[in-house]
């Protein structure tokens, strides 16, 4: 809608949002207060690497038609009244729900509550699977969330917590993973003193100290003498400076399979 002088009310208002953004962006941006202050916590995160390149694309004009018909038909139609859990699904999520309960506790604090609420997100994208299943019955047709669609919602809050959970420990939430990250980033561009990394770090000389000497240690940075006759650091292998190591998040069929938690990856 335009913006004009006019207000138009907009009753039951839901608002989605997809985006991407660069990991380095949130490293930059982000700290603990950001994770533990319940705003991003009510984001669902899936981050992962690429295993594959973009193929050409195999059109199946049936599929289209048939996604057409069944998108036209929720909009026609609308939804009914989801009345609760089916029984087999309540089962599932009772012993899904404490095993989620039981690992917030035990998470900093800065994952707790992203942990917690991934109960929402399971919820949500469960009944999201129940529609384009065409499981939700029509306006005055009430219907319960069957053990499959909950089953997939459970397996994107398994991936979101997973995602989330490497974002908080390795980029974000750990500030001496950051000061590495960073210093490595900074010797790719050229040989820098100490002095010079920890005015771009606005950190201690003590904090660079130590990051440095761990890199040395792993045999990654070398002294360089410059012709202002000042040692500086470089990198051994200035093609080193990558990205750091990204868990797999392609989720096993143990997730989004209906089983108890105890068989399904925590």
């Amino acid at each position: 809608e335009r913006l004009s002088k006019r207000s138009r009310p907009i009753l039951n208002p839901r608002l989605a949002l997809l985006g991407g953004v660069a990991p380095a962006f949130l490293e930059e941006n982000t700290g603990s207060v950001d994770w533990s202050g319940g705003f991003l916590s009510r984001f669902c995160f899936l981050y992962g690497v690429r295993d594959r390149f973009i193929a050409r694309a195999d059109p199946d004009d049936a599929a289209r038609t048939d996604l057409v018909r069944r998108l036209t038909a929720i909009k026609s139609s609308g939804v009914g009244a989801l009345v609760g859990l089916a029984p087999e699904a309540h089962v599932r999520w009772e012993m899904w729900s404490r095993d989620i309960d039981r690992r917030a506790a035990a998470v900093r604090d800065e994952l707790g509550g992203i942990v917690n609420r991934s109960q929402n997100i399971a919820l949500k994208a469960g009944v999201l699977h129940a529609v384009a299943l065409g499981e939700a019955g029509e306006v005055d047709q009430p219907w319960e969330l069957s053990l499959e669609a909950l089953a997939l919602g459970i397996g994107l809050a398994e991936m979101h917590v997973k995602s989330a959970t490497f974002i908080v420990d390795d980029l974000c939430g750990n500030t001496y993973q950051r000061q590495r990250r960073t210093t490595l980033r900074l010797l790719a561009e050229g040989p820098k003193s100490e002095a010079e990394i920890a005015r771009c770090l606005r950190a201690s000389a003590r904090d660079v100290s130590v990051v440095v000497s761990s890199l040395g240690l792993e045999e990654r940075l070398k002294p360089v003498l410059g012709a202002d006759y000042v040692k500086r650091l470089a990198l051994v292998d200035p093609t080193g400076a990558a990205a750091p190591s990204v868990p797999s998040m392609i989720p096993t069929m143990s997730v989004f399979s209906p089983m108890p938690p105890s068989a399904a990856p925590s």
